[in-house]
């Protein structure tokens, strides 16, 4: 249970922009109550996938001196013990990408709505990311592709399913 919830906690910020961008997107009336729905329950749906695969399918992560000292250069040696139950706990769960994931989501629901500009516009940010990501080595093209998938696949298929 803890490791489900050091996974979780992992990954909040590009959830909390996820969710803000979809708001926003709302209100500035880009999107519609139901496509706000569509986006709410994949993003449910593929964040559940992910987990599973992350615990069906565990893979390195990065370095971890690298990481150890980042982490004491922000917040000092005291908080040492922290940092290696939480790299313990996150070591080999990154397979499937959640960024990239989330931003396909979007793209999936413009592309539903016939527009393609804007669909683009996401896919393009969205590998932009995932360069990003296997760049700083945090995942493979493998995940990046994977994540993709997972985020056009649910959005489908809530689609399909609840519209």
């Amino acid at each position: 249970m803890i490791k489900i919830l050091a996974m979780i906690i992992s990954i909040p910020a590009s959830l909390i922009i996820f969710i803000a961008l979809t708001i926003c997107l709302y209100f500035m009336k880009y999107i519609t109550m139901q496509n706000l729905i569509l986006a709410g329950i994949s993003l449910i749906a593929s964040s559940i996938i992910i987990m599973m695969f992350r615990i069906i399918f565990p893979a390195k992560r990065p370095n971890k001196k690298t990481l150890e000292h980042e982490f004491l250069n922000k917040f000092g040696k005291k908080h040492k013990l922290i940092f290696l139950k939480w790299y313990k706990d996150l070591e080999g769960r990154k397979f499937a990408s959640a960024h990239v994931s989330r931003i396909v989501i979007l793209a999936t629901i413009f592309y539903f709505m016939n527009e393609l500009e804007y669909s683009v516009i996401l896919l393009v940010f969205a590998l932009i990311v995932g360069i990003s990501r296997v760049l700083v080595k945090k995942h493979t093209t493998l995940d990046i592709f994977t994540g993709a998938a997972i985020g056009i696949i649910t959005t489908y298929f809530v689609n399909l399913l609840f519209f």
